[in-house]
């Protein structure tokens, strides 16, 4: 069953976006394991969207479409203490792989306006 999760907004659909009249909608594929998600939140508001349920990591990809005024921040833990960091500019959509990952956090940069965005966690083949 595929899921849908949709966010007003004028974004080019790609990694499986897809664009129904002037709303967005990320889809939900056979390896998705984390979402979709929907989120809008404040400056510096940060929440984990995937982790691994045990002690084993996973090959993912992160997928974020922001449709907000504000840069979303990927963070791709690699390692306890270790991670990876992306960034996603508004009116864009992003998608980043890291192999051995513990979980994958999104934040809104601090500073700015709210930000928006849709969110998907896949299996990386």
């Amino acid at each position: 069953m595929l899921a849908a999760v949709g966010l007003l907004g004028l974004l080019s659909p790609s990694a499986g976006a897809q664009t129904v009249g002037r709303t967005v909608e990320l889809l939900a594929g056979g390896l998705t394991i984390g979402g979709p998600g929907a989120y809008q939140g404040d400056p510096g508001d940060e929440r984990v969207v995937w982790a691994t349920s045990d002690a084993e990591p996973e090959n993912v990809c992160a997928t974020v479409v922001n449709s907000g005024s504000s840069s979303v921040r990927i963070e791709l833990e690699t390692n306890p203490g270790g991670a990876v960091l992306f960034s996603v500019g508004t009116a864009r959509t992003a998608s980043f792989c890291r192999n051995a990952t513990y979980r994958v956090m999104l934040s809104c940069f601090t500073g700015g306006p709210a930000c928006r965005y849709l969110w998907r966690v896949d299996r990386k083949n």
